[in-house]
């Protein structure tokens, strides 16, 4: 936190730290309160009349078409926020989607505050036990501790997996990500994978279906870099068996 204090305000990557807790302990996290106000006003901006999507949103109903999922399908939004994706694909795919964001205590929260749960939508700390048909998972893994237990862990439920805006570069890096909102300079830990150790963890689990980029130009330091985030859509070669109990929510910071 003193780290992110002295910085000079720049959006972008910044850093090189020897863990992902040391990042952490760098930045505000996802459970202050500004981070949390930052997604309450995004997540107005998908209500009418406005009724915004987003380009990231498009990337997410053509894996969910693709996958072959009907209309009344269990969606898990693993680091959802307050739904704002539930929104657009209640409006833009079928309003009879089961919708279930799994979130960080802080984030819940906030949207059991706001009244925002209803029969089609949910908020939980923690991956449903069963009946998952398709799990969405935006900008998110690379903002986990342990994300590719995470993966494997998903791999448990048997059901494709949307994974946008993943940073794979030529090597590892943590490092704390800024960027401005209405509120101020909001920080957050999070990893750049190494593309070929990504790829290689990924295929053991993993059959990739489809592949994009996000066309993303970000700083990483003193580099602009282009193309470095990239999206999926993957399915488990086979379902693995679950350990008792769901895993922990994301973003724990």
């Amino acid at each position: 936190m003193r780290w992110f204090a002295r910085q000079r305000k720049k959006a972008g990557f910044d850093g090189d730290f020897r863990s992902f807790s040391e990042a952490r302990r760098a930045s505000l996290g996802y459970q202050h309160a500004d981070t949390i106000a930052d997604v309450q006003k995004k997540r107005a901006k998908y209500l009418p009349p406005e009724g915004f999507i987003t380009r990231f949103d498009a990337h997410h109903i053509a894996a969910f078409y693709l996958s072959g999922i009907g209309p009344r399908a269990h969606v898990v939004d693993f680091g959802g926020g307050l739904g704002s994706s539930c929104l657009a694909f209640h409006k833009h795919v079928s309003s009879e989607l089961k919708w279930t964001v799994v979130e960080t205590p802080a984030m819940v929260d906030a949207a059991n505050s706001a009244g925002l749960n209803s029969a089609k939508l949910a908020f939980t700390t923690t991956m449903p036990e069963s009946g998952v048909q398709f799990i969405l998972a935006n900008g998110v893994l690379q903002c986990l501790e342990y994300p590719m237990a995470q993966l494997d862990e998903f791999s448990r439920h048997g059901a494709p997996v949307c994974l946008n805006r993943v940073p794979l570069f030529e090597r590892q890096v943590i490092a704390v990500q800024t960027f401005r909102s209405e509120n101020g300079w909001i920080s957050i830990p999070a990893w750049f994978f190494d593309a070929a150790e990504f790829e290689a963890a990924l295929q053991k689990n993993w059959t990739v279906r489809l592949r994009w980029r996000t066309e993303d130009v970000v700083r990483l330091g003193a580099s602009r870099l282009k193309n470095v985030f990239q999206g999926m859509l993957i399915e488990p070669k086979q379902p693995r068996p679950r350990a008792a109990g769901g895993r922990r929510s994301v973003k724990q910071s």
